[in-house]
């Protein structure tokens, strides 16, 4: 059965019950079994699959230990940024200076007293160069 927001806080406890057993069973799992796992009574895997209302904490650790918690991602996920928000951000982001790229410098070469090599250095028999 699908979930709506339509059906009373009852039916869907009904139905989350009934999903939590099947993963249970599916995992061949005796509710003794994972009670222990999860820190719980077996009396309360009994009332959660039952459809019974029962602690957030416990429902959270049977869902750890049937490796599902990381589902609750997908029901509740991480909130975004609001409309004003991303406007706000865009406006603080174009308030910002503009980077510039750094003047290049002038290349030695050409820079004035600057020799390169083999620039009138006549090379030597020991290979080194010696002035004029």
């Amino acid at each position: 059965m699908k979930i709506q927001n339509s059906q009373t806080e009852a039916a869907i406890l009904k139905e989350l019950g009934r999903r939590l057993e099947a993963e249970r069973l599916q995992r061949n799992l005796p509710q003794a079994e994972l009670a222990a796992a999860a820190g719980l009574s077996r009396r309360t895997i009994v009332r959660m699959e039952s459809g019974e209302s029962c602690r957030l904490d416990a429902f959270v650790a049977v869902l750890k230990q049937l490796g599902l918690a990381e589902r609750l991602g997908v029901v509740l996920s991480e909130p975004g940024l609001t409309p004003i928000q991303e406007a706000r951000l865009e406006e603080f982001r174009s308030s910002l200076p503009k980077r510039a790229r750094a003047r290049r410098a002038t290349a030695v070469a050409d820079r004035p007293g600057v020799r390169r090599w083999g620039d009138g250095v006549p090379v030597g028999a020991a290979g080194k160069g010696v002035e004029r």
